[in-house]
Formats: C-alpha cells, sequence, structure tokens
C-alpha cells in the first residue's frame, strides 16, 4: 500500500509537470494502465482536499460577510439615533479655574447614513453569491406571439444582431437566461 500510495504521488508529481500517461510509464517502469488508474486515485483525493478546503474557505468567507453585515446594520441603526453634543466652557480667574461643562441631546433625529445600507445590501448580495443563491437575469429576446413571421432576412439579421448585442450587454452573458418566447415558459 506504501508503495502503491508512492506511486501515485510521483505519477501525480509527473502529470502535474505536464508528462504524459506514455511518459509516466516509462520514468516510473510501469504500463500504462497501471498510471491511469494511479492517477484516478490521485486525482480523487486531490479533488476531495481541495474539495474540503474550498468549504472551509467559503465558509471563512460566509463568516466574514455576515460579520460585516452586522456592522453595517448597527451602523444604520447608530446613525438614526440623536446626536449629543459637549460643550466645555472654562473660566480661568487669577486663584481659580472653573469649568463647566455640558452635555445636550439634539432635538432632531437623524434619517440615517444610507452608506450603511447600501454596505449592508452589498454584503447580503456577496453572501448570496457566495452560495450560488444568485437568480439569473431574464432576456426576452423575441416577443411573445409570432412577431417575426412577417419579417424580411435583412429584418431577421437585425434583430438577431440586436439579441447578440443585449447579450454581449448583459455581463457577457454570465447569469443570464434566455428566452425566446413567453409561450416557451410553459414548456419548460
Amino acid at each position: 500500500m506504501i508503495i502503491a500510495r508512492h506511486r501515485e504521488a510521483k505519477a501525480w508529481e509527473l502529470a502535474c509537470a505536464g508528462k504524459t500517461q506514455a511518459e509516466i510509464a516509462e520514468e516510473l517502469q510501469l504500463t500504462q494502465p497501471s498510471v491511469s488508474r494511479a492517477l484516478r486515485r490521485a486525482y480523487a483525493r486531490v479533488t476531495a482536499e481541495c474539495a474540503g478546503r474550498m468549504l472551509d474557505y467559503k465558509a471563512l468567507q460566509h463568516g466574514r460577510l455576515e460579520h460585516v453585515l452586522r456592522e453595517a446594520l448597527d451602523g444604520w441603526e447608530r446613525s438614526k439615533e440623536p446626536r449629543k453634543r459637549s460643550r466645555r466652557h472654562v473660566v480661568r480667574g487669577k486663584r481659580q479655574e472653573h469649568v463647566d461643562e455640558a452635555i445636550t441631546d439634539e432635538a432632531s433625529t437623524s434619517d440615517g447614513n444610507p452608506a450603511f445600507l447600501e454596505t449592508a445590501i452589498s454584503a447580503a448580495a456577496e453572501i448570496n453569491r457566495l452560495w450560488g443563491l444568485v437568480t439569473p437575469k431574464r432576456l426576452e429576446l423575441i416577443p411573445a406571439g409570432r412577431p417575426l413571421e412577417g419579417l424580411t432576412d435583412a429584418e431577421l439579421l437585425q434583430r438577431a444582431r440586436e439579441g447578440a448585442d443585449a447579450l454581449r450587454a448583459s455581463e457577457s452573458g454570465a447569469g443570464v437566461t434566455l428566452s425566446l418566447s413567453s409561450h416557451e415558459e410553459g414548456t419548460k
């Protein structure tokens, strides 16, 4: 078992260096099918390790984003509270110094600082994106009914170009669901 694990590790190292299975087999004095099996086991082990690390990293990022979200919401609540002002008045005489200090509440309340809400919304969106909870945008390329029926080839080509431009404009097609017509929704 130890020798097999050593061969797997060496085969993995050579594969990562860009060697083919035939070259690895020749160097390790194994058959190509043996190298293939060793690499399959190595791939499975490395993939499992990476998946575990990825989940750990996602959990850490989630915790950090939750902290930002809580801090932003706390800041929002604090920004709505009436502000306190303090004044200090010092009177100096020949023999004594008199300090008069007063703390007063402002009469008006604040609506709150919207920058805190923007940060909270951004943090919540990042949490959703981290866990894949982002819903794709929907692009209607062809309106409902049969609007293309009477168009010429040139007009159809123009519509196709407009649709392609719309796709490019919407974040290079990332997170976009295409809909050719509203009638297709019932068939999906």
